[in-house]
C-alpha cells in the first residue's frame, strides 16, 4: 500500500462555503420512502463499494427521456404528497434514483449524479469524516426499506452518501451493459483527496500511477478496486471538483452519437486505452455529468478500474 501524507489545504472551509449548495436529495428529505438499493435483496455487503446513483436534475422529466432513450432503463415512480423520486431499473434491477431540485445562485452544475459509498457502521464513518474536515450535511438516519444513510460533503466541497443497506449491496460482478462499472472523483489535490478517503473510510491506496502532467490514485477495499481520483482534466472545470460514474456499454461511440442527438455533449472525447478499452464522459442536457465504458474485445473480467478515466487528461468542453 501507498502511504500518501496530507498537504496543506489553504481556505478549506472557504472552499467548502463557496461550493456546490447541496439541494435535499432524496435520502433528506422527511417522510420520503426509498426503495431498496437490491432487489430482491443479496445479503452481501461490501465496505468500499458504490452501491446506488442519485441523480439531483433540474429538469426531472427531460432526465427520464434522456437516459431511458440512450440506456433503455425502465423508470418506475414512488411518490409522496411533495415529492417524487423515480428509480431507473435495468434488466430487472434498479441501478439509480432520480429527483428533481432547484437551482442555486452562482451553481455551476445544478444537476449531478450522486455516489453512495457501502460503510459497515454509518455512525463511525461520520465521525471519522466530521474528524478529517468534512461537513455532515444529513445525520445518520434509518430508512425502512433502504437501510441506514448519511449525506456529508468532503474537505473539496463534493456532496456523496454513506449508506449501510438493509437489502445488501449488488455483487462485487463483472457490470453488465447499462450498469454501473466504475466511479471516479475528479479532485483538485488528488493526492490529498486520496488522504481524505484514506482516513475517513478505511481505503487502501493501491497505485498511484502517474505519467507526465498526469496523476491518477486508486483506492481500494477487500482487495478489490473501488474508485480512481483523478486530477481536473482542464482548468475550464469547477475547481471544486466531479463525481462521474461510468455505465457500461457495447459501443461508445454509438451511445455518444445517440446522446449528442437527444441533447447531451461531449464533456471529454472517446479514446482508447492501452489494452483497448474505450471511455468517453458526457453531461446530460441539463449538464449531469456522467462517463461510458467499453471494454477491450478480448477482456474476461470488468474493465480495468485503474484505466476507466485515462483518456480524462485530454478532456475539452
Amino acid at each position: 500500500m501507498h502511504a500518501l501524507h496530507r498537504t496543506p489545504r489553504s481556505n478549506r472551509w472557504l472552499l467548502t462555503i463557496l461550493s456546490f449548495c447541496c439541494a435535499a436529495p432524496a435520502l433528506s428529505q422527511s417522510g420520503f420512502d426509498l426503495p431498496p438499493i437490491t432487489a430482491p435483496a443479496s445479503g452481501e455487503h461490501h465496505a468500499g463499494q458504490v452501491i446506488w446513483h442519485d441523480l439531483e436534475t433540474t429538469d426531472l422529466r427531460g432526465a427520464e427521456a434522456f437516459y431511458q432513450a440512450l440506456f433503455g432503463w425502465e423508470m418506475r415512480e414512488y411518490r409522496t404528497d411533495a415529492n417524487l423520486y423515480v428509480v431507473a431499473v435495468n434488466a430487472g434491477r434498479p441501478v439509480a434514483g432520480m429527483l428533481r431540485r432547484a437551482v442555486h445562485e452562482g451553481e455551476e452544475r445544478p444537476s449531478r449524479w450522486l455516489p453512495f459509498i457501502s460503510v459497515g457502521d454509518v455512525d463511525t464513518a461520520v465521525s471519522l469524516a466530521r474528524r478529517h474536515a468534512a461537513l455532515i450535511l444529513a445525520d445518520p438516519q434509518d430508512r425502512p426499506e433502504r437501510g441506514r444513510q448519511a449525506l456529508i460533503r468532503d474537505p473539496d466541497g463534493l456532496a456523496l452518501a454513506l449508506e449501510n443497506s438493509s437489502s445488501g449491496d449488488p455483487a462485487d460482478a463483472v457490470a453488465s451493459a447499462g450498469d454501473w462499472a466504475w466511479t471516479s472523483l475528479f479532485a483538485r489535490d488528488p493526492a490529498a483527496a486520496a488522504v481524505f478517503f484514506q482516513q475517513a473510510l478505511g481505503y487502501q491506496i493501491q497505485a498511484v500511477p502517474a505519467s507526465p502532467g498526469f496523476e491518477r490514485i486508486l483506492l481500494s477495499s477487500g482487495d478489490r478496486p473501488r474508485l480512481s481520483i483523478n486530477p481536473l482534466p482542464n482548468p475550464s472545470w469547477p475547481q471544486v471538483g466531479a463525481w462521474v460514474g461510468f455505465l457500461r456499454v457495447a459501443d461508445v461511440a454509438d451511445v455518444v452519437a445517440r446522446a449528442l442527438t437527444l441533447g447531451g455533449r461531449v464533456v471529454v472525447e472517446s479514446e482508447a486505452d492501452s489494452q483497448g478499452a474505450q471511455t468517453a464522459v458526457l453531461a446530460d442536457p441539463s449538464g449531469a455529468l456522467f462517463g461510458v465504458l467499453q471494454p477491450a474485445t478480448a477482456q474476461k473480467t470488468d474493465v480495468p478500474a485503474e484505466r476507466a478515466s485515462e483518456t480524462s487528461r485530454d478532456a475539452h468542453h
